[in-house]
């Protein structure tokens, strides 16, 4: 129980920066001998701060269920749909491959990926592209996420910084986008592969501690330029990257 304990750690520190928390959940799955699918883990694990993100922005979630913020409700609508068509071909494929020897490839892949969209962030925010265009590309970018190496919230962010938002606008919807698709996947993984809900202890410490960095994060962002968010961005991926070649 103990290694699911540190597992949801992991998850709810890593899942707001630009790192990728499946790569980490992946190789720390691995060392510490989990025996259920090291990508269905780690995709299940985001159940945890699903529930930091209910709970931190509820009152915008009241407002979606109720149709109140009609611009909101379809920003997440476009978003999940295009997360979906894009997301759930490339989960059937690297669910079979990202185990064993090629797990290092695709995770070294995948953060150069990472790497290179926080490099080129600050260079791309003076365009500003429209709400529905916006949330599709968003949308399609989140879905790729599924791979271990590329961050969820390295790529929304950079999609979301050629909106001409505020950085505290940029950082919630990345995160508020991401919810649908928790439930979806979460709902297809205890179907398919019911095995993954005995990582069920991981969850009540990825709330919590997502719940903690969540309110930290955004209390930040509130202070900064989108450059300095961005700058900042690119930093953490780049040592999330070396973090990752040393582990």
């Amino acid at each position: 129980m103990i290694e699911y304990i540190l597992l949801g750690f992991i998850q709810g520190v890593l899942e707001w920066l630009p790192v990728s928390s499946e790569a980490f959940l992946v190789i720390f799955g691995q060392l510490f001998g989990v025996s259920i699918n090291y990508v269905d883990v780690a995709l299940f694990l985001h159940l945890g701060t699903l529930l930091a993100v209910v709970t931190f922005f509820y009152r915008d979630w009241i407002n979606v269920l109720l149709f109140r913020d009609m611009d909101l409700f379809r920003f997440i609508l476009y978003a999940t749909l295009a997360s979906l068509f894009s997301g759930l071909p490339i989960y059937l494929l690297v669910r079979e491959v990202a185990v064993g020897p090629y797990i290092l490839f695709i995770i070294g892949l995948g953060f150069l990926i990472t790497t290179t969209l926080n490099m080129k962030i600050s260079q791309e925010e003076n365009i500003v592209i429209g709400q529905t265009k916006l949330a599709l590309l968003t949308g399609l970018l989140q879905g790729i996420a599924v791979i271990p190496g590329i961050s969820r919230s390295a790529v929304t962010m950079f999609s979301l910084s050629m909106g001409g938002l505020k950085p505290q606008d940029i950082l919630k919807l990345s995160y508020l986008i991401s919810v649908p698709v928790v439930i979806l996947s979460t709902i297809y993984l205890s179907i398919n592969n019911p095995v993954v809900l005995n990582a069920w202890p991981a969850l009540p410490t990825a709330y919590i501690t997502g719940l903690a960095t969540l309110k930290t994060l955004l209390t930040i962002a509130k202070k900064l330029k989108t450059y300095v968010l961005t700058l900042i961005l690119a930093i953490i991926t780049l040592l999330g990257a070396i973090a990752i070649v040393l582990l």
